[in-house]
């Protein structure tokens, strides 16, 4: 009885790291998703930028404008936000998969194509284009086959270069096309505060209210693009963790593989817990 007992221990401990190292793909997962569903909370878009632009021209030629044409980039937001959805179903479905759910989405709003073209300063690429058709053809297929935990390693090798090429247009789409918006209008809101402080008939106290004014524009603008910029970083990690995920597809309890996705998790966590702090401050 006691070799038996002593046996036991050392299959229990032989098999435990493992079990382990397989959680900690599960909790990869599931920090990626929580992150990936940031982009719902962003407090810019296209749109919104095209809207501020109005704004600033109003202010710039001193007169009331009926309406912006700002079609174009709410293009560029439609395009975005697909682009997203399928990133972010892609993601809700390998949390499942990890932790031995069925595969299940709604993928109606996948089954909308995106389109070679520009999209409001939004270009997208014939290349870009196929990863999106071949994220929701690997969905569609593993919420037709049911997929569960043994199909993980397919899952993740199937989607690889497509869901990594994805991930970094967003990213790209957003701290270079998006942020560079945000820059310009920074750049003309300082030169309309400028000309207002500079006013030889402006009063001591129009000066300072024209200061605190721009101080307050200038905040918002810093924050919005600190947020932005966080989720961008968000994109970038979770692409390196999915280069990791498919370098060891095949060796998925691997205790290297937990090791890594520890470290993975923890940015992860601190991106989540960065951006909820400046929405705070918004």
């Amino acid at each position: 009885m006691p070799a038996i007992r002593t046996l036991s221990r050392i299959v229990f401990l032989a098999i435990l790291p493992a079990c382990t190292n397989l959680k900690e793909v599960a909790d990869y997962s599931s920090a990626a998703a929580k992150n990936i569903r940031k982009f719902e909370e962003l407090p810019y878009g296209f749109s919104r930028a095209c809207r501020d632009k109005c704004f600033v021209d109003q202010l710039e030629k001193d007169e009331f404008l009926l309406g912006c044409d700002c079609r174009p980039s709410a293009e560029a937001d439609s395009v975005t936000l697909l682009l997203y959805r399928v990133v972010r179903a892609y993601y809700d479905q390998l949390e499942k998969l990890s932790g031995d759910e069925a595969t299940h989405y709604r993928y109606g709003p996948l089954l909308k194509a995106v389109q070679t073209g520009d999209f409001g300063g939004f270009l997208v690429s014939a290349e870009q284009a196929e990863a999106y058709s071949r994220i929701g053809n690997i969905l569609t297929r593993a919420l037709a086959d049911g997929y569960r935990k043994k199909k993980l390693a397919e899952y993740i090798g199937d989607a690889d270069p497509h869901i990594r090429l994805l991930l970094e247009t967003l990213r790209f789409n957003l701290l270079e096309n998006l942020v560079q918006r945000i820059e310009t209008q920074r750049e003309r809101l300082k030169n309309y505060y400028f000309d207002l402080f500079s006013d030889s008939l402006a009063s001591a106290y129009e000066k300072k209210k024209t200061l605190e004014d721009y101080y307050a524009e200038l905040s918002a603008i810093e924050n919005k693009k600190k947020q932005i910029g966080a989720y961008a970083k968000a994109l970038q990690s979770l692409a390196e963790g999915h280069r990791r995920l498919f370098e060891h597809r095949q060796q998925l309890k691997a205790v290297e593989l937990g090791r890594l996705l520890s470290g993975y998790i923890g940015d992860l966590r601190e991106i989540a817990a960065e951006i909820d702090h400046l929405k705070i401050q918004d």
